[in-house]
């Protein structure tokens, strides 16, 4: 018996729908950066004004590179913008000689881990929140590293000033940005807020990797966009 149009388009389309699920399980399966399936909620306990104020760092992170250091006053203006550039030159040379140490080191612990097969087991204490009014006095301080663990075209639509976008799901392909931030800072990471897991996700994974002064902005972009603090666009 020949079966009707309708029934043979509906099984032509379980099929593909099938054919899609198996797709989609199969590449998360195998990716690199893996989505999870079920989203559960993480809960995270509040640090107190003590804990996170009294050893605030306020030293600048992103440190000048055309500083240059006293020179004799008897130098001609030609000898004195050739001292600048070499100064320059010197100074672009340690960062990158810094980055590309700092890289190594990271490497050569993920290949060590890996090797050991326990990178996943790596204890981490689970790093606390913060609230919109803690992260308002900290950005006012400049006395912590603001990271959205958003997607870039997220990140683009409006961030917190002066933050710095690592999408939590692409960390391993921003080493290079990790590399170079300070491990002494305070850092604070934060996503959409609400169910956004990104920022915890993002804050285990500086925690694997050296971070000991991590904390969790809870709210995230979704309370930070309410209130008339500052606001930034663009990459």
């Amino acid at each position: 018996m020949n079966q009707s149009p309708l029934r043979k388009a509906l099984k032509e389309a379980r099929t593909v729908v099938l054919i899609g699920i198996l797709l989609a399980i199969s590449f998360n399966l195998f990716a690199s950066s893996k989505v999870p399936w079920i989203r559960t909620t993480k809960s995270v306990d509040t640090i107190s004004d003590d804990a996170l104020f009294n050893d605030v760092d306020t030293t600048t992170i992103d440190q000048p590179i055309d500083t240059v250091p006293a020179v004799d006053s008897g130098m001609s203006a030609e000898e004195l913008e050739k001292h600048r550039i070499d100064s320059i030159k010197k100074e672009e040379q340690r960062v990158q000689d810094s980055i590309k140490n700092e890289k190594k080191r990271i490497q050569d612990s993920t290949e060590k881990a890996e090797k050991a097969n326990d990178i996943s087991n790596i204890p981490v204490d689970g790093a606390k929140g913060i609230t919109t009014e803690q992260a308002k006095k900290l950005l006012d301080m400049k006395a912590a590293l603001f990271i959205d663990a958003r997607r870039s075209d997220q990140f683009g639509k409006g961030h917190i000033p002066g933050a710095l976008n690592i999408y939590a799901y692409e960390f391993q392909d921003n080493i290079g940005k990790v590399a170079g931030l300070p491990k002494n800072k305070r850092i604070v990471v934060y996503c959409d807020g609400g169910e956004c897991e990104l920022s915890h996700d993002l804050a285990d994974d500086l925690a694997k990797f050296g971070f000991t002064k991590v904390v969790i902005y809870t709210g995230g972009w979704e309370e930070w966009s309410k209130t008339d603090y500052p606001k930034s666009t663009g990459e």
